[in-house]
């Protein structure tokens, strides 16, 4: 009777102890299974995000007399910062059409490194071209002068990004405004760089410069509105000083 008890109790350690083994090499299986399929997804999204950012082009279209408009806000001061809006609408995820600009406002606030908008101007000129016209805020521009800075600084990306999703965007426009002497004495050349802010999934995707493409017709549809024109014009800051410019050709 004594050996067949001590056989029962081999046979339940034994029993026990497979059954400890089974469940310790199947949660390694698992762990391993779970850590290879965790690489494979961070590898996927690596190649996804890769091809994202290297399929990306970005252009931006716009009326010659629009463009002409920043170029001259710009020149008359070549010693400091100035900037204003974007009005249009998305032809699609990376193409937009800029049909109205604005510039700065009366009470806009400006040093050699920074342009603050007169965000009263830009609210009446903006509700009255959305109420009016359809046309969306996709952005807004400022001049570097001659800074030597072509692009976005680092303060300027800084700003847009806190900026985008307080204002439920996921696509912003910058314009980057440059001078540069032509060479003549009192001749100025003014300089437009165009800039995509974007956020994909939540993800800020890497800032991307585009083309700006000219539109056939010299001058928007918008400038035709009398009523438009005249709210833009009456809060416009106004600068006496005159200056020789260069316009750039789109």
């Amino acid at each position: 009777m004594a050996f067949w008890r001590n056989i029962y109790a081999y046979v339940i350690s034994l029993l026990s102890v497979l059954w400890f083994t089974y469940n310790w090499v199947l949660s390694l299986f698992n762990n391993g299974r779970r850590s290879i399929q965790n690489n494979t997804n961070r590898e996927l999204e690596g190649v996804k995000s890769s091809v994202t950012v290297n399929t990306r082009k970005f252009k931006v279209y716009i009326y010659k007399e629009e463009r002409e408009k920043i170029e001259n806000w710009v020149l008359q001061k070549d010693r400091i910062e100035t900037g204003g809006d974007l009005f249009g609408l998305w032809l699609d995820q990376h193409n937009v059409v800029v049909q109205f600009v604005l510039g700065p406002g009366k009470h806009c606030r400006r040093t050699t490194t920074s342009f603050y908008q007169d965000i009263d101007y830009l609210a009446r000129v903006g509700n009255y071209i959305t109420r009016n016209h359809g046309l969306c805020n996709i952005g807004q521009w400022h001049s570097h002068h001659r800074l030597n800075l072509p692009r976005p600084s680092a303060g300027d990306e800084d700003t847009v990004w806190n900026n985008m999703p307080s204002l439920e965007m996921e696509r912003y426009v910058v314009f980057i405004a440059t001078i540069k002497d032509s060479g003549r004495s009192k001749f100025k050349t003014a300089h437009v760089n165009c800039f995509l802010f974007e956020i994909e999934n939540g993800r800020k995707l890497p800032v991307l410069e585009g083309e700006i493409c000219a539109i056939k017709q010299k001058g928007s549809p918008l400038r035709m509105c009398s009523e438009l024109t005249a709210l833009a014009e009456s809060g416009l800051e106004h600068d006496d000083n005159t200056v020789s410019v260069v316009i750039d050709n789109v």
